[in-house]
């Protein structure tokens, strides 16, 4: 018997969960459903996290474009067998 909490997205009537359960195509189950708020939708951590860069957006945006364009010009190579 397999027992827990597992999380999922819903797609019309089917929940597509994170991980296998490794149940068996066709068994029958029981679900709970109880909504979360989705990491996407749910903008107050971010806003926890970052709201204090409100006033330096432009500083921020400058910022992330300078990360890009080092991340850009650094040359990776492939790793040693």
């Amino acid at each position: 018997m397999v027992r827990g909490t597992f999380n999922g997205v819903v797609h019309g009537n089917r929940i597509e969960l994170e991980r296998q359960l490794g149940l068996p195509d066709g068994q029958s189950v029981r679900v709970l459903v109880e909504t979360t708020e989705s990491p996407i939708t749910d903008s107050g951590g971010l806003e926890r996290s970052f709201g204090g860069w409100k006033a330096d957006s432009e500083l921020v945006d400058e910022f992330l474009l300078e990360v890009r364009r080092d991340r850009d010009a650094t040359v990776r190579s492939e790793p040693s067998p």
